[in-house]
């Protein structure tokens, strides 16, 4: 920490600072009072004793009259430098109370793993003792490198919090008792501005500095940035998910108005913005199209992403949906909707898409499977259970497989990808009080991203690979991703083409990693048996209604690892061939 540091914060007491805004509160009452008796005395002093309409004249009532004027004039300005004083003490009284709680939540956070925090604001970490089980200890590590960021980024904010407090108070209570405060000066401290992004490769950090900076603030401070600063809440992991759906939805109809006009600006002929030039894609390139059309399939891209955001939305099933991310800028739309309440849901899922999947194509298909699945996986949980379509990174699409940076062919892509996944999954447990228990379910190249992400500290509990065609070299055993023993679990139908070549360019397989568990997504039958109504075929059948390999997800989502049906022996027989 720096400025005030944890011993000065420990010693605080912002009772204190409220009892004083009190009582100045009480003298500015008094002075008011005060100002009401003087213009009363002045009006008195103007009339004559009989009460007639008839007024006192002449230099002495002049005289009187500046008097009274002048000494209510003094007066007023008194019980404004009393309502400054008054307020910005209450205020700061407010602040100090979080810097303190921001305090407590590092402390309680590090006292969970056996580590604690000194009078310098120093974590102490114990030494931790081998287990034996190099998966357990890879996870003991994940666990303590994720308390470290967490209670450092807390300690930061109190430290950060309690000094531009007090020199703030400082600030108003010396200009109000020199007679020095601005016209039209109120007691409010100055807001505190959200922290900036540490760039790649500190995802962890970022988030759990958000859900720092949102604690620090007070009610009123969150519902004004809601309301006047969306693009400051909406997109950033580590808030809560009802604040970020209010700011999400201000965005969505802002962005939704900016594509309509820009699209009847294009279709009457109107030059593309510098942001709309090239961003059409290769198939406009490879067709020698103008840059105007190119910027047309981007709008209408664009429009398409919102409409498929508004109508999910919109959705009457019963459940409540909360948009998590919206972000239309470029080529490719990014969206994050969820089914239920991901700030107090004991379960929470995730879900990854893959190739080619898009905002517009594929997100109403999503949800409808998602909403399914968490039906049947709420029957299995002990307690809620919410699911999230996180299309948050930009799937590779079928035109861009000859782009090195984007094709699928690679895991750049994935690699980027997962960062962001990693973000947005430790959000969800940094904004809340308790931590979910966090699945992710990845499919196809979704996979990869989910692998990738796994190679950094999260909140994710349990990983489920389907439709697979690899790690991406990211993953070579369950000690990579820090999960615990049995929480790695991979899903291929028999026939799918994708899990059979796809580690070819991507591997190793998601089944050879070490550690995995295969589960079914086949049943012994004939065409139109229950076996094989069970069983899922090809690469985008696992959340088929009555499958295995849906209720093996299920299962997975809520935590039931004993309910999962594990792949059977003439399942691995029929995948021989692989």
């Amino acid at each position: 920490m720096t400025g005030l540091g944890v011993a000065a914060l420990r010693a605080a007491r912002p009772e204190l600072l409220s009892a004083a805004a009190r009582g100045i509160e009480e003298h500015r009452r008094t002075v008011t009072g005060g100002i009401e008796t003087v213009l009363r005395g002045r009006s008195t002093a103007l009339s004559d004793a009989g009460g007639s309409l008839s007024r006192w004249s002449g230099p002495a009532s002049t005289a009187a009259a500046g008097r009274f004027s002048a000494l209510a004039a003094e007066l007023t300005h008194v019980g404004r430098d009393l309502a400054v004083c008054s307020q910005a003490l209450s205020h700061a009284g407010l602040r100090l109370r979080s810097a303190l709680g921001l305090l407590t939540r590092a402390e309680a956070r590090a006292q969970e793993r056996g580590a604690r925090v000194t009078q310098a604001g120093v974590l102490v970490v114990p030494a931790r003792v081998p287990r034996g089980d190099p998966v357990l200890d890879a996870h003991e590590v994940r666990e303590d490198a994720l308390m470290r960021e967490e209670v450092t980024a807390y300690l930061r904010q109190a430290g950060r919090v309690a000094t531009e407090t007090d020199a703030d108070l400082a600030r108003h209570l010396v200009e109000a008792a020199g007679g020095c405060l601005a016209p039209g000066e109120r007691g409010v401290l100055t807001s505190l501005p959200p922290p900036p992004v540490s760039g790649p490769g500190h995802p962890s950090a970022d988030v759990f500095a958000n859900a720092a900076w949102w604690r620090s603030l007070t009610s009123e401070e969150r519902r004004q940035l809601v309301q006047e600063r969306p693009e400051s809440v909406g997109p950033r992991d580590g808030l809560p998910g009802a604040d970020r759906d209010q700011a999400n939805r201000i965005l969505l109809d802002r962005v939704e108005r900016a594509a309509r006009g820009r699209l009847a600006v294009l279709e009457a002929g109107g030059e593309p913005l510098p942001e709309e030039v090239g961003a059409g894609g290769s198939a406009v390139l490879a067709l020698g199209l103008s840059e105007r059309a190119g910027a047309l399939e981007l709008v209408r891209g664009r429009l398409d992403a919102l409409r498929a955001v508004r109508a999910v939305l919109g959705r009457q099933d019963g459940a409540r949906r909360r948009l998590l991310l919206l972000d239309v800028a470029g080529r490719h739309p990014k969206a994050a909707v969820a089914i239920g309440e991901v700030d107090t849901a004991p379960h929470v899922a995730t879900f990854v898409g893959g190739f080619t999947t898009t905002v517009g194509g594929d997100l109403d298909r999503y949800d409808r499977e998602l909403a399914r699945l968490r039906s049947s996986s709420s029957g299995m949980a002990h307690g809620d259970v919410a699911v999230v379509t996180w299309l948050g990174y930009a799937a590779p699409q079928a035109d861009e497989v000859l782009t090195p940076s984007r094709t699928v062919m690679s895991s750049g892509v994935a690699a980027r990808g997962g960062e962001e996944l990693a973000a947005f999954v430790t959000g969800l447990d940094a904004s809340r009080e308790v931590p979910a228990d966090q699945s992710v379910l990845a499919h196809s190249y979704g996979s990869v991203v989910l692998s990738f992400a796994l190679r950094r500290p999260t909140g994710i509990d349990r990983a489920a690979l389907f439709g697979s065609p690899g790690t991406g070299g990211a993953v070579r055993s369950v000690v990579d991703t820090g999960l615990k023993p049995g929480a790695f679990n991979v899903l291929g139908s028999i026939d799918d083409p994708v899990v059979a070549g796809g580690r070819v360019v991507l591997g190793p397989s998601a089944a050879s990693v070490v550690g995995a568990r295969t589960l079914s997504t086949y049943a012994p039958g004939a065409e139109g048996s229950p076996g094989a109504r069970r069983t899922s075929r090809g690469h985008s059948d696992y959340l088929k209604a009555g499958s295995d390999s849906a209720f093996n997800l299920a299962a997975v989502v809520a935590g039931r690892g004993d309910a999962t049906v594990a792949e059977s022996a003439a399942e691995r027989a029929r995948k021989a061939w692989r």
